[in-house]
């Protein structure tokens, strides 16, 4: 890790509901980036941002951009693909809310111009860096390594879909087909993966959306390897066939993680934040600037939500089976 002395200064666009509940404390959970000064459209809301957080806060992004104090900038709010590109124009690296970007048009002029100034530009898709999803990805790597047999992903989320399947082309890789049946408050997709795995994702919207509703499972023959909630991680493996007959039901191998962070009571507010992937999406994003570390979330990995989100559009709408077809910078 580098010298936490030198913190990547970075600006903030937008201080709406999001920024104020999550990312501002996330910024608190790390050392590695320094806020030094936000960016709204409203006079009003500048003022405030300024009393309630001592903090610079410019009315409108371009004069932020001109502040050659900041490295990097958190776009949050407003037009993100035109914030995007006018940050790296103005030579910044760019970590952008979801979704971040919303055309291949402009997700491809930000990856030319990424590339051409040099930057850094990642996309927050907080459930690929959330503990309990990482240490999935493990143990199923070892699994498909002693097991290469096809497997089962049946997954729980809420409207909020892009989230899922991200997390799915981080699990599991590419979809190849899908079918979808149900409408924007409830919907069941199926899904057929390019290594040969089959799956459905089961998007339920709720009036209040307080119920503990997520869940990833992953199931072979050889076991089942479940998350629910983001929090507990439990993986059952039994090798060898076992007759229906067989009085003996227990596990080769069973163990429960209930994937807590290590924070002391006073700082347990920090937890969520991190178990969430929210704190270690930023860290990553740090380390990229400052050691070259993998973007592992990246602009060409929502190319590939973007495309999975067109193709269940169309499947919604002929109610049949719809090829995804991924762009060329993702070939």
């Amino acid at each position: 890790m580098y010298n936490v002395h030198h913190p990547v200064k970075v600006g903030m666009i937008g201080v709406g509901r999001h920024a104020r509940s999550v990312l501002l404390p996330a910024l608190l959970g790390t050392t590695e980036l320094k806020l030094v000064c936000a960016c709204t459209s409203r006079p009003g809301t500048a003022a405030e941002v300024e009393d309630t957080y001592r903090l610079k806060c410019y009315v409108g992004y371009e004069k932020m951009l001109q502040d050659a104090d900041i490295e990097g900038v958190i776009v949050v709010g407003g037009r993100q693909e035109e914030e995007i590109l006018a940050c790296l124009e103005a030579g910044k690296h760019v970590f952008s809310e979801t979704p971040g970007i919303t055309t291949l048009d402009g997700a491809e002029k930000i990856i030319n111009l990424r590339d051409k100034r040099d930057k850094v530009v990642m996309i927050g898709r907080c459930l690929r860096f959330a503990p309990i999803y990482r240490q999935m990805k493990q143990e199923l790597e070892k699994w498909r390594r002693e097991d290469s047999s096809p497997r089962m992903v049946i997954t729980r989320y809420y409207p909020a879909i892009d989230h899922i399947y991200d997390l799915l082309l981080f699990l599991n890789g590419r979809i190849s087909q899908l079918s979808v049946f149900g409408d924007s408050n409830q919907r069941i997709a199926s899904l057929k993966f390019t290594n040969g795995d089959i799956g459905s994702v089961i998007m339920r919207a709720f009036n209040n959306c307080t119920p503990e509703y997520e869940m990833v499972e992953i199931s072979g023959m050889g076991g089942v390897l479940r998350a629910v909630n983001g929090n507990d991680l439990i993986f059952h493996r039994t090798s060898r066939p076992l007759s229906p007959l067989d009085t003996e039901f227990g596990f080769d191998n069973a163990h429960y993680e209930g994937n807590l962070a290590n924070f002391s009571f006073p700082y347990a507010g920090m937890r969520q934040l991190f178990m969430r992937g929210y704190i270690p999406e930023l860290e990553n994003f740090a380390a990229c600037i400052r050691s070259g570390s993998k973007n592992l979330s990246a602009v060409e990995d929502s190319i590939l939500v973007l495309s999975i989100r067109k193709a269940l559009e169309k499947a919604a709408e002929s109610g049949k089976w719809t090829d995804v077809n991924y762009t060329r910078s993702n070939k």
